[in-house]
């Protein structure tokens, strides 16, 4: 997770467990099914690079995907997936990580 505002040291102690209890219920699932949930719910979307607000990471400089999973009324925890494992990079918990549209 990167040091910048979108780290989890900025969140309240609600959204921190909101986000623990979002990862606990996405562990239950399969990719597959992951994938085909709806994007505000258990499901995920593919967010593009280009339309972050922040300095993209070396280590995403591949034009890896970016995916976003909800928790806390629908902020969005932005990261990547390699394998069967999501990396969160950043936690917007005031919607301005990227352009939402």
């Amino acid at each position: 997770m990167t040091k910048t505002k979108y780290s989890l040291k900025n969140c309240a102690d609600k959204e921190k467990s909101a986000l623990v209890e979002k990862l606990s219920e996405l562990s239950q699932l399969s990719w597959n099914d992951l994938y085909k949930a709806p994007r505000h719910g258990l499901g995920c979307e593919i967010i593009k690079q280009n339309s972050m607000n922040v300095p993209i990471p070396e280590m995403l400089k591949d034009d890896r995907k970016l995916l976003a999973f909800r928790f806390d009324a629908k902020k969005p925890m932005v990261g990547f997936r390699e394998g069967n494992i999501f990396f969160i990079i950043w936690v917007d918990r005031d919607f301005t990580l990227y352009d939402h549209q």
